[in-house]
């Protein structure tokens, strides 16, 4: 593309800038054609002019004359919105550049993903979701396929809200994907504030498997240990042949989401419930901490 050219020689020159936030830089580079060589800084005014001249053109392009009034209402509402998604992208590029970590593969994130990823953000505007897809960017630049385009598909439609309910079942979650569930029908988190009602959010956004009848059964001896938060636990058969646990679990999607809550914190009285439950089947469940 004509901006090939320019993008390879400004970022041959990121003199002194770390590896993790270079490749951050060449990302962006080829997805939009902008080069933030300020430490992903962002100077408005070249942003302001760049996308005045693109409303220009589309305006010339449809054959509107400049001077009558509609048009004039065209481009202030072309050069709002596209000002408005320069910010969105900005912000969004400047926060992911703080979720870096240290070291960042060699591979470069697939080119169909990053533009995918910045027409959604482009019309991000709250904060708390802008977080999200930061963290996203973050991770796709750290480990290229780290986040499919489906889940970009369901981020894009995920409210503020949706997300906190998601946030709040983390405290439920074992070994990032599994629920286990007080028999077959109950909601068993209803005691715990996720209710019926926060469920078929999370079934609508596809972030929870819809099944109610999903199993995993244990023969002969103790479970693996599952992990939720700085807490695990097992279950221990004892003289039982097997043990049958309901659960629940996450989409893939939901999986990957998952993976930008931290700080996640075990929910003790639903451990001490998963206790009470299964050991009044005989089966015990061993509680300890990491």
């Amino acid at each position: 593309m004509w901006y090939d050219s320019i993008n390879h020689m400004a970022i041959k020159d990121l003199a002194g800038v770390e590896k993790p936030l270079t490749k951050l830089i060449e990302v962006v580079a080829q997805a939009v054609g902008v080069v933030y060589t300020d430490t992903v800084g962002v100077n408005a005014e070249v942003r302001r002019r760049e996308k005045l001249a693109e409303v220009e053109q589309k305006i010339e392009l449809m054959g509107i004359d400049t001077k009558i009034e509609a048009a004039n209402r065209i481009r202030q509402r072309l050069l709002a919105q596209e000002i408005r998604r320069q910010e969105n992208i900005d912000e969004t590029v400047r926060e992911a550049a703080t979720f870096l970590p240290e070291s960042v593969s060699e591979e470069k994130p697939d080119p169909d993903w990053t533009t995918a990823f910045f027409n959604h953000v482009q019309d991000i505007s709250s904060e708390e979701m802008r977080t999200l897809w930061a963290k996203i960017l973050a991770g796709e630049v750290a480990q290229p396929g780290s986040y499919s385009r489906r889940t970009l598909e369901i981020l894009k439609n995920l409210s503020p809200r949706e997300a906190r309910t998601f946030q709040q079942l983390e405290s439920f979650v074992f070994g990032n994907y599994t629920i286990f569930k007080f028999g077959s029908t109950t909601n068993t988190l209803d005691p715990f504030g996720v209710h019926f009602a926060e469920w078929k959010v999370l079934h609508e956004a596809q972030l929870v498997v819809p099944a109610e009848d999903l199993r995993i059964t244990i023969s002969g001896g103790d479970s693996p240990w599952f992990t939720v938060g700085k807490r695990k636990l097992r279950f221990r058969a004892g003289g039982a042949p097997s043990i049958v646990i309901m659960i629940k679990q996450l989409t893939d999607s939901g999986l990957e989401l998952s993976r930008l809550i931290q700080g996640v914190v075990a929910n003790e009285a639903y451990l001490k419930a998963i206790q009470d439950h299964y050991g009044k089947q005989g089966i015990i469940v061993e509680v300890a901490d990491l």
